[in-house]
C-alpha cells in the first residue's frame, strides 16, 4: 500500500507539471519524449570554437552532449542578430567553445523540458546552460518547474517602419499606413507574434487595425485593398521592398537593422514610444538546469549587462537594457 501511495503521488507530480496551460500554452509547446527538430536545421545547432572553427548539425549537438563545450546557450526566437557576436567577443575574454541552438521560442521551451532532442532520428539528452527568450512570463513558468535559476534582461526591441531608401512615399508615423495607394505590407495575425501579441493591439488604439485588416484573419494573404498579410514577416518585407512590390512594412527593429546590415536598398522609420511599445518585449538570459559549466554560465550572464555586450546589442538594432535590468538577479 505505501508503495501503491509514492507511485500516485509521483503521477499527480507528473501530471500536475504537463498540465499547467498558463505556462506551455502561451509557446504552443506540445509535450512529447523529446522535442524533434526539423531534419534541414543545420545552421540552427552550431559549435563555435575560439579559433572561428564553426560545426554544424549532428555532429555539434554530439559535442554539446558530450561534454566538449566550454558553454552550451540555447535562444528561442527567429532573429538573434547579435548572438554570434555576443559569443565571439565573451571568447575573447574568457576562451572555452561555446555550443548555441537557436530555433523558435516554443521548440526550445520544449527542449528545456524534455530534456533534449531528437535530430535525423538521433536522441541527444540535455538542457543548457543558457537559456534565451523573448518572454519574462514562460522564464518565471520554468523557474517554478526548476528549470532555470537566474536571470538578466540584457535588451528590449521596438516596432519600427521599413521603407524603400530614401523614404519616397514620405512615410513617418504609424497613421500614414492608411494613406492611399500605398502598398503596405505586414505579419500576418495567425502565426506571428509581433502581430498577435504586440502590434495588432496598438493598430488598434489608434483605430488602424480595422483599417488595415479589412476583416481577414490569415496568412499569406491579402487584407484591406492594397494590404498584405505575410508568412515570414521578418524574410517577406524586406525582400518585398527591395523587389519593389511593397512601399512599407512594420518589423521589430532588429529586423530592419538586419535588411540594412544585408545591404538592402531600404530606410528605417523610428516610431514615437506610444506606437513603436518601445520597451515591451524584452529579451531574458536564465542559468539553465544543467550543472555542467555553472561558472561560465554566470560570467555569460554578467558579460550580457557589460558595456561592451551592451554596444554590440546596440549594432544590431536592439534597445539596451538599463542598469538594474542588467543586474544578475534570481527569478521571482
Amino acid at each position: 500500500m505505501k508503495n501503491a501511495w509514492i507511485m500516485l503521488g509521483m503521477a499527480v507530480v507528473f501530471l500536475g507539471f504537463y498540465a499547467m496551460p498558463s505556462c506551455w500554452a502561451d509557446s504552443g509547446v506540445i509535450q512529447q519524449k523529446l522535442q524533434i527538430i526539423p531534419g534541414n536545421s543545420d545552421d540552427n545547432m552550431l559549435v563555435l570554437a575560439a579559433d572561428g572553427t564553426v560545426i554544424r548539425g549532428d555532429d555539434a549537438l554530439d559535442l554539446m552532449q558530450a561534454g566538449r563545450t566550454s558553454l552550451n546557450i540555447w535562444l528561442g526566437g527567429e532573429h538573434f542578430y547579435a548572438a554570434k557576436a555576443l559569443i565571439r567577443a565573451w571568447q575573447n575574454r574568457y576562451g572555452g567553445t561555446v555550443g548555441l541552438i537557436e530555433l523558435k521560442p516554443y521548440q526550445v521551451v520544449a527542449g528545456v523540458v524534455d530534456g533534449g532532442w531528437i535530430y535525423r532520428g538521433i536522441s541527444f539528452s540535455m538542457r543548457p546552460d543558457i537559456l534565451g527568450l523573448p518572454d519574462k512570463k514562460t522564464i518565471r513558468k520554468l523557474k517554478e518547474a526548476g528549470l532555470v535559476a537566474r536571470q538578466v534582461v540584457y535588451a528590449h526591441d521596438e516596432l519600427a517602419l521599413l521603407v524603400a531608401r530614401g523614404n519616397p512615399r514620405h512615410i513617418h508615423r504609424i497613421e500614414d499606413l492608411v494613406h492611399p495607394n500605398l502598398r503596405v505590407w505586414l505579419p500576418n495575425p495567425v502565426n506571428e507574434p509581433i502581430m498577435k501579441k504586440y502590434a495588432r493591439r496598438m493598430l488598434g488604439r489608434f483605430d488602424l487595425w480595422r483599417r488595415l485588416s479589412g476583416g481577414a484573419y490569415c496568412v499569406a494573404c491579402q487584407g484591406a485593398k492594397d494590404v498584405y498579410f505575410t508568412s515570414n514577416s521578418a524574410q517577406d518585407i524586406p525582400e518585398g521592398i527591395r523587389s519593389g512590390h511593397a512601399d512599407v512594412g512594420l518589423l521589430w527593429l532588429t529586423e530592419c537593422q538586419n535588411a540594412l546590415d544585408k545591404g538592402f536598398k531600404v530606410s528605417l522609420v523610428r516610431l514615437p514610444a506610444s506606437q513603436s511599445l518601445k520597451g515591451e518585449r524584452s529579451y531574458v538570459a536564465a542559468t539553465g538546469s544543467s550543472d555542467r559549466h555553472p561558472v561560465a554560465a554566470r560570467e555569460f550572464l554578467d558579460f550580457l549587462g557589460s558595456r561592451q555586450a551592451q554596444a554590440i546589442l546596440v549594432q544590431y538594432g536592439y534597445v539596451g537594457a538599463n542598469r538594474w535590468e542588467r543586474r544578475v538577479s534570481l527569478i521571482r
